[in-house]
């Protein structure tokens, strides 16, 4: 059997005392409507998606991405995405968060450049990468002796698969409405604050009635609903990755009072608040213990 020999490694791009850090790994399905994860972001943390089983629609800044198995989805710090599955359908996919990711050439936390496509087929390498993610989140879910050293090691080859088939696809070229940006931007920093489509149409220098009929056409919703689906979105992550209360959560994230956050969550999720984080969290931190400042 032939041998071959190895290439000594020039060096990792990502710095020795700064190496990315695991922050979690989950294996979701989503066969309801109400499993989905309506808009939301993560700061300071870069969010890595793999479709391993049937389909989803992931909506990422405005544009919607119709995903299969071996779609690999690339969510930079910051960048407000939905995920989501047909009518009746069912996705499976393995989530894998990280922290502390630094490259030379991009912002913190941004594991991709601007203007690359944020969905990746794997193609071939599909099994390369399931099995990295699958490692990855055995690892966690279950860990044994050396498992964290181990999980460390197999992030880094993730991270940078995912940059060999980053540099494969080209740039994204399709255009986005302008007028848009404004309004989603604008949205997506003061979802927390009281807030009117006439003040959100303002940005934009539109009538609200013509507001409202652009920014459904781009994004799916009208901007109203973009609103409510971003509270809801932060409104989940803050149940998953905190220990803050429901009450805290509702005033963090725009609610007027507990009860009526408690109302629409339930609305948009078939689950209250509490329920939704009793079912959801499984990471096993104590009372109080705080992830995300």
């Amino acid at each position: 059997m032939p041998q071959t020999i190895a290439r000594r490694a020039d060096g990792c791009c990502f710095g020795a005392e700064e190496q990315p850090q695991l922050a979690y790994a989950s294996l979701w399905t989503y066969e309801k409507q109400q499993d989905t994860r309506p808009m939301h972001r993560h700061n300071g943390m870069c969010e890595l998606l793999l479709t391993i089983e049937g389909n989803g629609i992931h909506t990422v800044d405005g544009q919607v991405y119709h995903t299969q198995r071996g779609d690999l989805l690339v969510y930079n710090a910051g960048i407000v995405h939905e995920d989501n599955i047909p009518p009746n359908g069912l996705e499976r996919i393995y989530a894998v968060g990280v922290s502390g990711l630094r490259l030379p050439d991009r912002p913190p936390d941004f594991l991709l450049p601007h203007g690359v496509e944020v969905r990746l087929c794997t193609g071939s390498r599909f099994g390369e990468f399931e099995a990295l993610f699958r490692l990855i989140y055995e690892h966690t879910a279950e860990p044994r002796r050396h498992s964290e050293e181990m999980s460390a090691h197999l992030l880094t080859a993730l991270l940078l698969m995912v940059l060999q088939l980053g540099q494969e696809t080209r740039e994204s070229e399709q255009p986005e409405s302008a007028q848009v940006n404004l309004m989603r931007g604008y949205i997506d920093t003061h979802y927390a604050e009281e807030i009117s489509l006439e003040c959100i149409a303002a940005q934009a220098g539109l009538s609200p009635y013509y507001a409202s009929h652009l920014f459904k056409e781009y994004c799916g919703y009208s901007p109203m609903q973009y609103v409510i689906r971003r509270r809801i979105g932060e409104a989940q992550s803050l149940l998953l990755l905190t220990q803050r209360t429901v009450a805290q959560i509702a005033a963090q994230t725009g609610f007027d009072s507990p009860s009526h956050f408690s109302t629409i969550f339930s609305k948009y999720t078939g689950r209250s608040p509490s329920a939704y984080r009793k079912n959801f969290r499984q990471d096993g931190r104590e009372d109080g213990e705080d992830v995300t400042q």
